[in-house]
């Protein structure tokens, strides 16, 4: 679990140290060591599928981006045996459509565009199949809105412009419900507030400049109630100091110039 903590940590920390790498690498080993464990029991299988997963994420960090597919399409395949092993066991299926998430939103950044599209749809579909079998468990809903809006940047990319604006307005929907039943939980609106940016671009990309900067001002608003309700998280107002956050080369990496956020960013926060 510390491991963990420290990979999540390194992960938003906008440049990699020598220090950094060290430790990487040696969680890499460690992972890779378990990931090779050829138990057949319940709890080994489910180990190794996790393993994997985070192997696939240490490789992210270190940008070799090919060992990350490997990693992710591992995981894909072990959670998927064991969800259909064990069908009533959510969590081996919410560990499927994070691994067909993760898979396809890489995919998409590799421009695997019929891969990502299939794996981004099972996602969907895996992922909607948990909401309805546990409705109350906030963290399918989040995930949902996670994977809709991977899947409404590959449909931009394949310029299917009214695609992706249905999928971004589902997106929305689901975050604003998720943030009124949930008010106190910054990742739901940031989820939320990283909806309307993409929805932005979209509209920016399908030349409606209007509906661009509304969403783009829906985006930066959010931001800027985030910042003043948690100062000591910096993450918010970098998200307005920083470029847009799909031209970075994390999780929300695919889009590649906007002038949507620029327009955002001249709703001025608070000193």
């Amino acid at each position: 679990m510390a491991s963990e903590l420290i990979e999540d940590w390194l992960a938003r920390q906008p440049t990699l140290l020598p220090m950094h790498e060290r430790f990487l690498e040696y969680a890499l080993h460690s992972y890779e060591e378990f990931a090779r464990d050829t138990g057949q029991d319940e709890e080994s299988r489910a180990g190794v599928a996790e393993a994997n997963k985070r192997v696939g994420f240490i490789h992210q960090l270190l940008t070799r981006m090919k060992d990350v597919e490997t990693a992710f399409e591992r995981s894909r395949v072990l959670y998927a045996a064991l969800a259909a092993d064990f069908p009533r066991a959510l969590p081996y299926r919410h560990g499927l459509a994070e691994a067909q998430r993760h898979l396809g939103h890489l995919q998409t950044v590799m421009s695997h565009t019929r891969e990502a599209e299939t794996n981004l749809g099972d996602a969907l579909v895996t992922y909607r199949g948990l909401v309805a079998d546990d409705p109350d468990a906030p963290k399918y809903r989040c995930g949902l809105v996670m994977a809709l809006n991977q899947h409404g940047i590959l449909l931009k990319n394949l310029k299917r412009f009214p695609e992706s604006e249905k999928v971004y307005d589902e997106a929305v929907a689901i975050g604003r419900n998720l943030t009124a039943d949930h008010p106190k939980e910054p990742e739901y609106h940031d989820q939320l507030a990283n909806t309307h940016l993409n929805r932005g671009v979209l509209f920016e990309t399908a030349r409606r400049p209007d509906d661009a900067v509304t969403a783009g001002r829906l985006a930066a608003e959010m931001y800027e109630r985030l910042a003043g309700t948690y100062p000591g998280n910096p993450r918010y107002r970098d998200q307005l100091a920083s470029p847009p956050p799909e031209t970075r080369s994390g999780s929300r990496s695919v889009h590649r110039t906007s002038g949507t956020w620029p327009a955002c960013r001249r709703i001025r926060l608070s000193p």
